[in-house]
């Protein structure tokens, strides 16, 4: 089923060092007539998003410490929903960096948001035919640079953090080797594999930094078409502690569930203080098991874009999943995808195999 989505406030706040966590939103995009419009900083890049002056039908350039903006002639344009079907599915990075109020940007973090956007096969119940997913790894960094992930200051200080999509919120961020050969690397795969480009064509692309264009055209939609809410850490203190969680799982033969129980002391309040458990999958994450799902396992390590190139920001571990473990609906999705000559990926009851005491003979692969 869909992750219900909900109208986040101005500020969310993240637990520190709890893994990643997910912000989940949902809209119809809407394309504009000026919308895509695109230049080269320099002949080697980044690319610029235009702005289009309604009062003389131009399109401009923001200018330098709140001078007049510069009238410049596109040299490519992108729609925005071709942007979204080149994107679609694809773990990709987002510059979620530090900033002083009301919208100057500090020194990373690079290396800690991912996003993903996903079109619908059919409009969820409010009518949204996108779901968007940002990824957040709450890990704080202890000895890494404070540009590449959050750190334990900006726990003490109350540090927020927030979407950057200008162009000039932008620009360093783009201009790094890494974030470039991400997004051109994704490109390359759609536009060899799914569009069948021939090699004349890709090369202009590339020459025009098409894809950067497309990530600008998604971050545009961000910035314009939802209310993506601010962040920041908090941790439990001696006036705001931990509250204990138990999680009891029913394990049976075909389907599993799992209640999660916080334990208040004196103030525990019966049921009201319950959660059902809830599994998101994390090969299509706008998705959650339901409630009473399939007890099939399947062995497969989460990836949340292209860790090379995570790795090459100078950060080795970003976005770690402590499992290799996928369950339910996903498990059962991943098992099908499976060619049959790789050998056995996962087990279709893990409870009958709790009491077995013999040695399995036969490996597992993933």
């Amino acid at each position: 089923m869909l992750v219900n989505l909900c109208d986040y406030k101005q500020s969310v706040t993240l637990i520190a060092n709890s893994g990643v966590q997910f912000l989940d939103f949902g809209l119809t995009p809407q394309e504009s007539a000026h919308y895509g419009r695109f230049v080269r900083k320099t002949a080697n890049g980044p690319l610029l998003r235009l702005d289009f002056d309604l009062t003389n039908g131009r399109y401009t350039l923001p200018g330098r410490a709140g001078g007049q903006p510069e009238v410049v002639k596109p040299e490519s344009t992108q729609t925005l929903h071709y942007s979204l079907d080149v994107l679609d599915g694809i773990w990709l990075p987002l510059p979620f960096l530090r900033f002083n109020p009301p919208r100057t940007f500090i020194d990373g973090p690079d290396n800690w948001a991912r996003i993903q956007v996903r079109k619908l096969s059919e409009p969820d119940s409010a009518g949204n035919t996108h779901r968007i997913t940002l990824a957040f790894d709450s890990q704080l960094a202890k000895n890494m640079p404070a540009a590449l992930a959050p750190c334990e200051n900006d726990l003490l200080n109350g540090t927020r953090f927030a979407l950057a999509w200008r162009d000039e919120e932008v620009a360093d961020f783009l201009d790094q080797t890494w974030i470039d050969g991400w997004l051109r690397e994704s490109f390359l795969q759609y536009a060899s594999q799914v569009e069948n480009r021939s090699e004349q064509a890709i090369q202009q692309a590339l020459r025009s930094f098409e894809y950067q264009a497309h990530w600008l055209n998604l971050l545009t939609l961000l910035g314009e078409q939802l209310t993506v809410p601010e962040v920041k850490f908090v941790t439990h203190t001696l006036s705001t502690p931990a509250i204990p969680v138990d999680l009891i799982l029913d394990v049976g033969n075909t389907h599993t569930c799992g209640v999660l129980i916080e334990d208040h002391g004196d103030a525990n309040d019966g049921l009201r203080q319950t959660a059902e458990l809830q599994v998101r999958s994390l090969s299509e994450p706008q998705y959650l098991n339901d409630p009473l799902f399939t007890s099939r396992v399947e062995f497969s390590e989460a990836r949340f874009g292209k860790q090379h190139f995570s790795v090459e920001s100078g950060r080795d571990d970003a976005f770690v999943w402590p499992s290799i473990v996928r369950v339910g609906d996903e498990a059962r999705a991943l098992a099908m995808q499976r060619v049959g000559t790789e050998g056995s990926s996962g087990i279709s009851s893990p409870r009958r195999y709790l009491w077995d005491e013999t040695p399995a003979l036969q490996g597992l692969a993933f």
